[in-house]
């Protein structure tokens, strides 16, 4: 797939509805890294629809997000390409995981499974006299790390029940 035409192509439009959607497997696709490149490359549909649109690859660390919320809207428009951390503050600025508890408890036991500290270790550098420091090199985590644990902001290790259970007897 060399141009937006050949990506129109597979997929589902609809003149009354802004969206195209990819109408095949959200597998992955061939598309060339840069305007006027021979080498393909094989990347994701919303990925290769951000790059022929803007004929220039994806800069590393970045992603592309369907800003209208279609799963398998590839529209070059509805596509953005921005760092995971400020997609993040999209979602949750907008609420989309605003009463989906199911999806946050698989989002946080991702983040637990990437998590480089475990739950006793948070508990220990929130409570610990010891320098940050310190307990980042005995961990081999870096300082920001054990600080962000010392603050609270570890969210995938945020309590999922009632905060407030237990209160009144």
């Amino acid at each position: 797939m060399r141009t937006l035409e050949d990506l129109r192509q597979r997929c589902v439009i609809d003149e009354s509805d802004p969206h195209s959607c990819w109408r095949f497997a959200p597998t992955r696709i061939y598309a060339p890294l840069h305007r006027g490149s021979d080498t393909l490359t094989a990347m994701q549909p919303r990925r290769a629809s951000w790059v022929l649109a803007h004929g220039m690859p994806i800069k590393k660390g970045y992603r592309a997000f369907s800003t209208c919320g279609h799963p398998q809207c590839v529209n070059p428009n509805h596509i953005h390409a921005v760092l995971p951390s400020v997609w993040g503050g999209h979602v949750a600025k907008t609420g989309k995981l605003k009463g989906r508890p199911a999806k946050i408890a698989a989002n946080r036991a991702i983040g637990r499974k990437r998590s480089k500290l475990t739950p006793e270790q948070i508990q220990e550098a929130m409570t610990s006299p010891e320098a940050g420091q310190a307990l980042a090199a005995r961990w081999g985590v870096s300082e920001t790390t054990v600080s962000k644990a010392r603050r609270g902001c570890m969210v995938s290790y945020a309590s999922q029940t009632n905060p407030w259970a237990g209160l009144m007897r």
